[in-house]
């Protein structure tokens, strides 16, 4: 019998939030990232809780869901313009990937990475 294992990669494998929160401190240095702060230069913008019309899937961390849904926009774009992105991403737990690479080859697993990862420059999401 084989076993077929998937996972989502962002927030569960990969440490998206931390790699998003450097790049809006980046794109908007005026910002002070964190649970307390809100985008106050648009105030008048900010939902309290995002419609799922309008909230990135990514968007979960509340740094994100206080950002205007202009910011938002300009963030992905951002991050679409960085080559290889995706694989600049850590681990959220060191070795994790590793170990289950080692365990999928002992016990013969396929392992499939779920995710709805926009594409960026250079190498392909899948990678």
């Amino acid at each position: 019998m084989s076993v077929r294992l998937a996972f989502d990669l962002d927030g569960t494998v990969a440490d998206l939030h931390t790699a998003l929160e450097r790049q809006v401190s980046r794109l908007f240095p005026e910002l002070e990232l964190g649970e307390s702060n809100v985008d106050e230069l648009a105030v008048s913008d900010v939902a309290d809780s995002p419609s799922p019309e309008t909230q990135d899937d990514y968007a979960t961390d509340v740094t994100f869901r206080r950002l205007t849904e202009a910011r938002r926009a300009a963030l992905w774009t951002h991050v679409e313009g960085i080559p290889d992105f995706w694989t600049t991403l850590d681990e959220l737990v060191p070795g994790s990937l590793a170990r289950l690479a080692a365990l999928a080859q002992d016990r013969r697993w396929e392992i499939l990475f779920v995710t709805t990862r926009p594409p960026t420059v250079g190498e392909t999401v899948q990678t």
